[in-house]
């Protein structure tokens, strides 16, 4: 299928769910396989049939830096573990979203460049709105119950270093800085998420990604 064919089946079948809250969906994937991308253009796509979008990240949710690393900053499974801030995801978004609630959410707690916590406003939701979320480890047994509909978008590896090698040089410094961070915690980390949880049985659509202009939807 070409993109646009993809992106219009997910939004069809999203703005067809009825139910009394918004509808929450978990935009899951491994790092650079093009969870924010797929998540910006679904919200532009479900926007054009006149309806609500709420497009919120895991990034703004993430553990302070001694959290992060109190296994060490290579350890994958610390990256996997504490990473994020699962309480405030389900506190702050995923509750107040769904079954009986108050429709009051916040789009971030922390900022991870100053490494401090962030006073972010309390915003009131449409019922009828779409929680685009995207992020890491959206599958985890903590969050799955509060998913009205799940994506997990499926990146190979090798892939995902080339896309990281693009994105993150600045940030890592050098192409060899970026490949050794993700095979010694992001990807290890990643793996350990696939195998422990296996998110892909349990999302609602797989994308595979490996291919941007011509994506695979798989339905489970």
């Amino acid at each position: 299928m070409n993109r646009k064919s993809v992106l219009d089946e997910i939004t069809n079948q999203l703005i067809s769910i009825q139910q009394d809250h918004p509808i929450r969906v978990g935009i899951d994937g491994v790092d650079a396989s093009g969870k924010t991308s797929l998540a910006s253009e679904l919200a532009s796509s479900i926007e054009e049939k006149d309806l609500d979008v709420i497009s919120l990240s895991i990034d703004g949710f993430h553990n302070p830096k001694a959290v992060r690393y109190k296994q060490g900053e290579d350890s994958p499974l610390g990256y996997f573990q504490d990473s994020f801030n699962i309480r405030e995801v389900l506190n702050e978004v995923l509750v107040p979203l769904g079954p009986n609630g108050n429709l009051s959410y916040k789009q971030s707690v922390f900022d991870l460049t100053t490494d401090s916590p962030v006073e972010s406003p309390t915003i009131k939701a449409n019922s009828r709105s779409i929680l685009l979320f995207e992020g890491l480890f959206l599958h985890r047994p903590e969050l799955i119950d509060h998913w009205d509909f799940s994506i997990f978008v499926h990146t190979d590896f090798e892939i995902t270093i080339e896309r990281a090698i693009k994105r993150d040089i600045d940030r890592f410094g050098t192409t060899e800085g970026v490949c050794s961070k993700y095979r010694k915690r992001y990807i290890p980390g990643q793996m350990i998420y696939l195998e422990s949880v296996d998110p892909q049985s349990k999302a609602t659509l797989i994308v595979n990604n490996n291919d941007i202009a011509n994506p695979e939807l798989l339905v489970n």
